[in-house]
């Protein structure tokens, strides 16, 4: 499905509650918005017959990365997300994560640690609630 909308999926971790895709738009006219809406029908789809459930919630975040962020950091972000979460202590192990174009198994974890924007921003609400008060 990525292929046919344009897209290369360089990492990749399905959790029990969400789920984090780092995506490249392949051309000019790839849209994101059109990939994440034909993903999420059909996965909900699929889920939905089986669970009778909803799977998604009607909005996602995303995030564009400038020149200045390291790509490799926000892979190894993603992929960590199971080990953060005490699912397992490798991301090696864990079955719901991956990469089309890295060989990420093979290569050497980024030990300093990326925080994705809408964290960033919480932690300075935060300590400028503390410094407040």
């Amino acid at each position: 499905m990525a292929l046919e909308q344009k897209f290369r999926l360089h990492a990749w971790c399905v959790m029990p509650d969400h789920l984090h895709i780092f995506i490249e738009g392949g051309t000019l006219d790839a849209d994101l918005r059109a990939f994440i809406a034909r993903f999420k029908q059909q996965t909900a789809f699929q889920f939905a017959k089986r669970f009778g459930e909803r799977l998604w919630q009607k909005n996602f975040y995303d995030h564009v990365v400038r020149p200045s962020e390291s790509i490799d950091r926000i892979f190894w972000y993603i992929w960590m997300n199971p080990v953060r979460k005490g699912i397992c202590a490798n991301p090696r192990e864990y079955l719901f994560s991956g990469s089309e174009t890295v060989d990420w198994k093979q290569k050497k974890p980024v030990t300093d640690t990326w925080t994705p924007p809408w964290k960033a921003e919480r932690r300075i609400k935060a300590q400028a609630g503390e410094s407040s008060s």
